[in-house]
């Protein structure tokens, strides 16, 4: 589907005018399945009829969260997102790799049926995790600290501890912790965001929606006071017109110098140097946002712009060209290789995942390949303010009931957990063996 059409659909959608959105559809789906029933579906959307019964498995789904939407928009909200979702191994269709492009009838049917939902708060979080127990109280204070309201966290086959102390959070109402199912065809990142852009009826409480990994942590520039709403309203000052649909922010690729273990301490005050990295993370406006499909940047409606960290329009055409990053706005601190020890905890889990193409079975050396030595040149420490913020963060995080003592105990564990995976191997022999030089990023 042309996507100037899909926005023809919506504004007839808007319009309640079931004759000219009837024509849209029946011009941009000649061949979908549910073609027939166009003019039913439509009836359904409006809210002047019973709905349909969908055929393929994928399209009842859809019609289910058609009807969880309307439920949605006519029950009265709560208060605070559920503490549990589920996103089930028979939703990888939802990772959307075509985009809206490739959108089915029912799709876009319930894309428009969730543009009906009105923001009430401003910010979230949508992240994924697996085994990062050891991290998880600073991601999440980091996130606290910045002003964010709240975290929707999609993970699966923890066996670090993770589990308890995940649940222990969604029963305190800190995040909302969705189980991530995989199959085959899927990898939990795309699939995660899909299911947050397409299928979460709460995520659309919040008008913006930051879409990260577990290892990357959104710094703004200190003009903004480490607040993420100062961000918000600064764009809106600088783009009145109300089209600025996200925000890339840059990678800033945090080394180790070629650290062997883990040492104490917050991810930002272990790690001080980094290298540029092009590549970005994006915080999207849900409503003008299409799909984050290629998990680094998004696709939104036509008409609306992209921006990168210092405001700036981005040429969405050349998104995947290397170019020189852009810090002036802020960053997106991506702790990839932190020591050897914790990579091999981020190898074993890349490792088993059972795609059909594993692209994240990383080898030993990029362990090395895309580290490098500390120096000088290299040196970006954190803004201290922002570090005794997250202190406070989690010091209020340890406060709540059970958080402390299931933390420990991961952390206690951590040694014995890197053992089971390296099995027979000593850490310090894989080190010795697979060590190199670093390489272009």
């Amino acid at each position: 589907m042309d996507r100037w059409d899909l926005e023809q659909a919506r504004t007839a959608f808007l319009a309640r005018d079931a004759a000219a959105l009837e024509s849209i559809l029946q011009t941009a789906f000649p061949v979908d399945s549910e073609y027939p029933r166009i003019p039913e579906w439509v009836r359904y959307l409006l809210g002047q009829g019973a709905a349909p019964i969908a055929d393929e498995a994928e399209d009842q789904q859809l019609a289910q969260s058609l009807a969880r939407t309307a439920a949605y928009l006519t029950s009265p909200r709560p208060k605070h997102p559920a503490p549990r979702g589920l996103s089930g191994a028979n939703l990888e269709f939802i990772a959307d790799k075509p985009g809206s492009p490739g959108w089915s009838l029912m799709f876009f049917l319930n894309h428009l049926a969730l543009s009906q939902v009105k923001p009430r708060r401003r910010t979230a979080v949508v992240g994924t995790l697996r085994n990062d127990g050891i991290y998880i109280l600073e991601w999440i204070a980091h996130y606290r600290a910045l002003g964010f309201e709240h975290l929707f966290l999609y993970t699966n086959d923890n066996s670090d501890g993770s589990d308890a102390l995940l649940s222990l959070l969604a029963e305190h109402g800190i995040i909302t912790l969705i189980e991530n199912q995989l199959g085959e065809k899927a990898d939990p990142e795309p699939k995660a965001f899909g299911h947050a852009i397409h299928l979460l009826q709460e995520t659309r409480d919040f008008e913006w929606l930051l879409f990260i990994d577990s290892d990357e942590y959104l710094v703004p520039a200190p003009l903004y006071k480490n607040n993420i709403n100062q961000v918000i309203s600064a764009l809106e000052k600088a783009y009145p017109d109300g089209k600025t649909a996200a925000i890339c922010y840059d990678w800033r690729w945090y080394v180790s110098d070629m650290a062997l273990t883990r040492t104490p301490g917050l991810l930002s005050e272990r790690f001080e140097h980094a290298r540029p990295h092009w590549l970005t993370k994006t915080m999207a406006r849900l409503p003008d946002l299409m799909s984050m499909r290629c998990q680094h940047h998004p696709e939104v409606r036509p008409g609306y712009r992209v921006v990168d960290s210092n405001f700036q329009p981005i040429d969405m055409t050349q998104i995947w060209q290397r170019k020189t990053p852009v810090y002036e706005g802020g960053q997106m601190n991506h702790y990839w290789p932190k020591s050897f020890e914790e990579f091999v905890v981020k190898k074993a889990r890349g490792a088993s995942l059972t795609l059909q193409t594993n692209i994240f079975d990383r080898p030993y050396d990029k362990f090395f390949l895309w580290n490098e030595r500390h120096t000088p040149n290299n040196y970006y420490p954190p803004d201290p303010n922002l570090i005794a913020a997250v202190h406070t963060e989690i010091a209020a995080l340890r406060a709540l009931s059970g958080i402390a003592e299931v933390a420990d105990k991961i952390d206690q564990n951590f040694s014995q957990f890197v053992a089971k995976i390296t099995d027979t191997r000593q850490l310090s022999d894989l080190y010795s063996e697979h060590l190199c030089e670093p390489g272009p990023l």
